[in-house]
């Protein structure tokens, strides 16, 4: 199984992770409010559009500042904001890596079609 895969659905389950913490956290009414972004992302997550990974990977940069915000300056809530953290830290590690290695491994597929004599996808 190629590492890309791995990524790809970890970015999911981050994803999940990240909109629980919000509504644990804030409740139906804000949490849900602040889920609103996450959620245009479901559909291309799920069908794993490059696209929807990178502009997914900045916005979790934000819900990350958000739980770091809120972990320094709230001690009662802390440990959700903590979990939030590591939730909006790996969907942005999962996105970056699952764009990067498609990437990686895309250039070793072309590198290796043109040792065989095959003419790269496209080129007819």
């Amino acid at each position: 199984m190629l590492l890309s895969q791995y990524t790809r659905w970890a970015a999911p389950l981050c994803w999940l992770g990240c909109l629980a913490s919000l509504l644990v956290w804030f409740g139906w009414i804000a949490g849900g409010v602040l889920c609103v972004p996450l959620l245009f992302a479901g559909p291309g997550l799920l069908r794993g559009r490059s696209y929807t990974f990178a502009w997914l990977s900045l916005l979790s940069l934000f819900y990350m500042a958000l739980g770091m915000t809120e972990a320094f300056s709230t001690p009662a809530d802390r440990a959700i904001a903590t979990l939030h953290v590591l939730a909006a830290g790996g969907l942005f590690l999962a996105c970056v890596l699952t764009n990067r290695l498609r990437a990686v491994e895309r250039r070793g597929q072309q590198v290796a079609d043109e040792r065989h004599g095959e003419p790269p996808p496209g080129s007819q």
